[in-house]
């Protein structure tokens, strides 16, 4: 089980602040997965569709949450999951409007409904580590965003089904994801949901070093230190 895990500042609901570690992911690109139409007012044309999304993105990176809102609300009565996924998103963080978290989770459902791997991500992150929440990083996941599998695997570590939790941590981790490399590492160098295979534990600690777990560059020279001294000492006891 992974406890205590540490607070990082997050942009993906608010500029500022800080959160529980991957808890949100930021709705303007990186992880999205595949996101599909959602079937309502007549839809726009990807001509239409591209030159909005510009639009609306440049408005709420300028500050005019104002314009960004109307534009979001048009793409999503249109036919795009992205743009009910920032519509919750404006709604979460209460932007040129007051917060309101059940419209937000309306939005984020919507979008979620309609493949948005960002939408059903934030919306699961309303719901903390309980059933309903799993489901969703679960389906985030299935949808491309390698960080719903890294929570995902929180969710079931801390459940105590470690076994699972290496699963989606495996994932994760092959997409890139740095945390879930580091806690698969420990599965393996423990024989916790995985069988114990100190190499591979190695392998992996020496993947998550190589993209910015300082943590983990340590674990690989703990067991580069471990593995030296053992080397030692059958080294001696074929001398005596």
């Amino acid at each position: 089980m992974i406890k205590n895990l540490p607070l990082l500042c997050f942009v993906a609901i608010v500029f500022t602040g800080c959160a529980p570690i991957m808890d949100y992911l930021w709705p303007f690109g990186g992880d999205e997965g595949k996101s599909e139409k959602v079937e309502q007012k007549a839809p726009l044309s990807e001509e239409e569709y591209k030159k909005s999304f510009a639009t609306r993105n440049e408005a709420i990176r300028s500050g005019d949450f104002g314009r960004g809102r109307e534009i979001s609300q048009e793409l999503c009565e249109r036919g795009r999951a992205e743009g009910c996924m920032v519509r919750g998103w404006l709604y979460l963080g209460g932007r040129g409007e007051e917060r309101d978290e059940a419209r937000a989770k309306e939005y984020l459902g919507r979008a979620c409904e309609g493949g948005s791997a960002v939408g059903c991500h934030n919306l699961a992150a309303l719901y903390g580590e309980d059933a309903k929440a799993l489901s969703l990083y679960e389906k985030a996941c299935t949808l491309g965003a390698n960080k719903s599998c890294a929570k995902a695997g929180l969710i079931h570590s801390n459940a105590g089904d470690e076994s699972a939790a290496s699963g989606f941590w495996e994932r994760a981790c092959n997409g890139g994801n740095a945390d879930a490399c580091a806690f698969l590492a420990r599965d393996f160098e423990l024989g916790e949901g995985a069988k114990q295979d100190k190499n591979k534990a190695k392998e992996l600690y020496a993947k998550a070093c190589q993209m910015g777990d300082g943590v983990s560059c340590e674990r690989v020279k703990k067991l580069e230190k471990t593995n030296s001294n053992l080397k030692k000492k059958k080294s001696k006891s074929k001398t005596k």
